[in-house]
């Protein structure tokens, strides 16, 4: 093989590989590599919740996980992209532990309920969940990062409106205090679920859960059947 043939077959694989990235993050991978990308997140969270993301780096990254920066720079072109895919690896994991309580036919206080108890239960054992309750992408990604911050802030808010479309739902079945506003009830119960991602507190889950619904303005007798 010639030099320029060997030098186009490796502008190709390059080529490749650049095209599957997607977002900053190597998307086509076996079983293998998305339990490779999975270890990743979870270190990554770790790192960004105990130092922030200023101070993480993908050498303490690739340390916590007992791996070496190339494997991570193998899965993510940046520290900025690696926060960004743990943000939104955490939301998934969130979403999918509440969306079968949010879609059952139970009434709007019960499915509150789940859908508080899940999230806790989801942010206690999956640190990518806490990372991605810790607050909006910090304003130095870079602008090459712009798009996908936004993309993970409205993916966050739409989370949020899970929530406050069951609220409303409990404050029209007369289940929750409508004298109290809505636009103050759903950030009460949200900063009150997401304590576990801010906090190094112990919490027992069912009394966050109960704190949580009380500051969304659930009535007492409706608290005392869901807590029964």
């Amino acid at each position: 093989m010639g030099k320029a043939e060997r030098h186009a077959k490796g502008g190709g694989q390059a080529s490749a590989r650049r095209a599957s990235f997607a977002g900053g993050r190597l998307e086509r991978l076996s079983p293998a590599g998305e339990t490779s990308r999975a270890t990743l997140l979870r270190a990554a969270a770790e790192c960004f919740g105990e130092t922030g993301y200023r101070q993480a780096s993908i050498h303490a990254v690739a340390r916590r996980c007992g791996a070496t920066k190339g494997l991570v720079y193998h899965h993510y072109r940046s520290k900025g992209d690696l926060y960004l895919d743990a943000m939104r690896w955490g939301l998934n994991h969130l979403e999918s532990a509440i969306q079968p309580v949010f879609a059952s036919r139970e009434r709007a206080a019960t499915r509150l309920k789940g859908m508080a108890t899940s999230h806790l239960a989801a942010l206690l054992a999956e640190p990518a969940a806490r990372h991605a309750r810790r607050g909006n992408p910090p304003s130095d990604l870079g602008p090459d990062l712009e798009e996908e911050a936004a993309a993970i802030t409205g993916f966050s808010l739409r989370y949020d409106g899970l929530f406050g479309a069951v609220l409303d739902d409990a404050r029209r079945e007369g289940d929750a205090d409508t004298r109290l506003p809505a636009g103050t009830t759903l950030p009460a119960l949200l900063a009150v679920l997401d304590l576990p991602a801010r906090s190094r507190e112990p919490f027992a889950p069912a009394d966050l859960a109960l704190a949580a619904l009380r500051a969304a303005g659930l009535q007492p007798a409706v608290l005392d059947e869901e807590f029964a």
